[in-house]
């Protein structure tokens, strides 16, 4: 049976781990299990927290542990995502790339990101064909 890897892309407060429910049940990868149930974000824990959320991921693939896994980052580049696109391909995976999008003043962030950040990651958005 061949396993399917999800990755959702969207701005902070675009409702990407609310649709999460809907591919249920399934793996699920996000770096805000990383930060806890109150979201303590720490700029100094980033690159910590990459590699916990990559970590976890290679595990669900490797150890089969669900037949769809779905990884929930903002993920605005390409090289922020490449890394669940290759190890997914590396395993024969079929993978989906989708797109969650909301209108800028109907965003719902409960991360405390500020709008000028999510005015870069507008601006910094790379699209993926």
């Amino acid at each position: 049976m061949m396993r399917t890897v999800i990755i959702l892309r969207g701005l902070p407060g675009s409702g990407k781990s609310s649709i999460v429910k809907y591919f249920e049940p399934c793996g699920y990868v996000s770096m805000d299990l990383f930060w806890g149930e109150q979201y303590k974000f720490d700029r100094t824990r980033l690159r910590e927290a990459v590699e916990w959320t990559h970590n976890r991921f290679i595990s669900m693939l490797d150890e089969f542990t669900h037949e769809t896994i779905v990884v929930d980052n903002v993920s605005y580049k390409k090289e922020h995502f490449a890394f669940y696109l290759d190890e997914a391909k590396k395993r024969d995976c079929r993978v989906h790339v989708l797109h969650v999008e909301r209108p800028l003043n109907e965003l719902s962030n409960i991360h405390g990101v500020t709008f000028d950040t999510v005015s870069r990651h507008v601006e910094q958005w790379e699209r993926y064909l």
